[in-house]
C-alpha cells in the first residue's frame, strides 16, 4: 500500500520534549513527551531517471531555461512500490515510456489506476547541503556527479495528479521499499535543507548507506522491525517490496481499566506518513467513543486514490514501542488519528508516522500556514536498517547530552534497586 501524503493542518496543545527513564519490574521504560500531532518533515532526496538502453537522463525544458532532470522524492517505507506523478513523468515533462499495462493500487484515498513504466534506472542524490555548495554558491542539483545509480524499476505513474485548493496539482513522487530495502536509510530529523511551497513538505536531510555505521554517538534505542508483504501478488506488473512493521505495539489509556487494555498489535512503520493513525477497530478496543467523543483535531489528508479523507485525532495516554532486549520506548500524551469508515487499507491496526520521531507541531498559523508550536525531534539521527529482509531495526540516536541524562537515570534506578530490593 502507499503511504499517507497530504497537506497537514490542525490544532492541539504541545509540550516541551523530554526524555526520562522509569524503572519497572518487567522492563525499563524510556518516556518521551511533547511530540506534536503531525509533521511537515519527511525523508527525501533529489532524483533523476535514466534510460537504461542509452544511459542518458530523461530531461525536460518546460520553461526554455535549459534541460533539467532533477526532481524531489519522498523516501517512503510505507510504499510497497515507487510512484511518479503525472506532472513529472508525463509527456509535457520527462515523458517516461510505459508498457501499456495498468496497475490498480489501494490507499487511504481509495482505489487508483496507474500506468506502468518500462524498466527505468533510478538515480538518487542525498537531500543535503552537499548538493548546494553554499560557499561557492553553486547549485549541484543538476550535476550528474552527485547522483548514484540505485537500480532499475517499473514505476507506477499517475494518470492524473490530484488537485489541492482547486488549483495546484499535488506532484509528489515516491521511492518505496523496492529501493529502500536494499539500503540503510540515515535521517537527521532536525536538519531541513530544503522545502517546497506547493505542496508544503520539508525534506529532512537523508542519505542511503550500504551498511550501518559501526560507531554511533550518544544513546541508542533499537526498535525491531519485521518486513511484511502487503501486495502478495507474484504477477504484479510494477516493482514492489515488503514493508516494515513494528511488532507488539501497545496503546495504554485510562479510557479502560488497567486489566482491560487493548492487545499488542503490529503497526506499519511509515516514513512517508505525516501523522500516526489507528484503525477504527483499534480505536474501539482502546475505548475511544467514535460516536460521542469529540476529537481534539480534525484533519484532511490526501493519498493514493486521489480523494481527500477526514481523519479525527484523539489523545491517548501512552503509545508503547518494544525495544530490543525487552525494554520499551513510551510516547506519552500522543494524538492518534482515526480515519473515516473504510478509509484505512489493508486492515491495518496502526501506522507509526513521522510526527513521533521527526520535528512536529499541532497548531498552524491560520493566515500564513506556519507551525505555531514547532517542536524539534528528541533524536539527533535515526537509521532504518532492513537487515536480512525479514527482520531489521529502527535505530534512534539520542545526542550526547541526552546520553548523559539517560546514564544518570540508569545509575539512580540501579541504586534504588540495590537499596530497596
Amino acid at each position: 500500500m502507499q503511504a499517507l501524503l497530504g497537506i497537514i493542518r490542525g490544532y492541539s496543545l504541545v509540550l516541551a520534549a523530554t526524555l526520562v527513564l522509569v524503572n519497572f519490574a518487567a522492563a525499563e521504560q524510556y518516556t518521551i513527551t511533547g511530540q506534536g500531532a503531525m509533521t511537515l518533515g519527511l525523508p527525501g532526496g533529489f532524483a533523476g531517471l535514466v534510460n537504461p538502453n542509452t544511459g542518458a537522463f530523461y530531461t525536460a525544458d518546460p520553461y526554455g531555461l535549459g534541460p533539467s532532470f532533477a526532481f524531489e522524492v519522498v523516501l517512503d517505507t510505507g510504499a510497497s512500490g515507487c510512484l511518479l506523478s503525472q506532472t513529472i513523468a508525463g509527456s509535457e515533462m520527462l515523458n517516461i515510456p510505459t508498457t501499456g499495462e495498468t496497475y490498480s493500487d489501494v490507499g487511504i484515498g481509495g482505489v487508483e489506476e496507474f500506468y506502468v513504466s518500462q524498466p527505468t534506472r533510478l538515480m538518487l542524490a542525498p537531500m543535503s547541503f552537499s548538493v548546494y555548495d553554499v560557499d561557492n554558491e553553486i547549485d549541484n542539483t543538476e550535476n550528474p556527479a552527485y547522483y548514484s545509480a540505485r537500480g532499475e524499476y517499473k514505476f507506477q505513474i499517475r494518470q492524473e495528479d490530484p488537485v489541492m485548493f482547486g488549483m495546484y496539482p499535488v506532484a509528489i513522487n515516491i521511492v518505496g521499499t523496492p529501493v529502500l530495502n536494499q539500503y540503510v536509510m540515515h535521517v537527521k530529523p532536525n536538519s531541513v535543507p530544503y522545502s517546497t511551497l506547493i505542496p508544503t513538505i520539508d525534506y529532512m536531510e537523508t542519505e542511503l548507506l550500504t551498511a550501518m555505521p559501526n560507531d554511533l554517538p550518544g544513546g541508542v534505542f533499537r526498535v525491531p522491525l519485521h518486513y511484511q508483504d502487503f501486495v502478495n501478488d507474484p504477477n504484479v506488473p510494477v516493482s514492489t517490496g515488503k514493508n516494515p512493521v513494528i511488532p507488539g505495539v501497545r496503546v495504554v489509556d485510562d479510557r479502560r481499566g488497567p486489566n482491560d487494555q487493548s492487545a499488542p498489535s503490529d503497526w506499519l512503520f511509515d516514513t512517508g506518513g505525516s501523522l500516526s493513525i489507528i484503525g477504527r477497530n483499534m480505536a474501539t478496543a482502546i475505548g475511544i467513543d467514535l460516536e460521542n467523543e469529540d476529537p481534539v483535531i480534525t484533519q484532511s489528508v490526501m493519498g493514493v486514490g486521489g480523494d481527500q479523507r477526514l481523519l479525527f485525532g484523539y489523545q491517548v495516554d501512552k503509545l508503547v514501542i518494544p525495544l530490543a532486549g525487552g525494554n520499551e520506548l513510551v510516547f506519552q500524551d500522543v494524538v492518534l488519528f482515526v480515519p473515516e469508515e473504510g478509509a484505512l487499507p489493508a486492515d491495518l491496526p496502526g501506522i507509526f508516522g513521522m510526527n513521533m520521531i521527526g520535528s512536529s507541531f499541532s497548531e498552524l498559523d491560520p493566515v500564513f500556514g506556519f507551525p505555531l508550536d514547532f517542536q524539534e525531534s528528541p533524536f539527533s539521527d535515526w537509521y532504518v536498517n532492513p537487515g536480512d529482509g525479514t527482520w531489521g531495526e529502527l535505530v534512534l540516536v539520542i545526542p550526547e547530552p541526552g546520553s548523559w541524562v539517560l546514564l544518570w537515570f540508569a545509575v539512580a534506578a540501579f541504586a534504588i534497586r540495590r537499596l530497596f530490593p
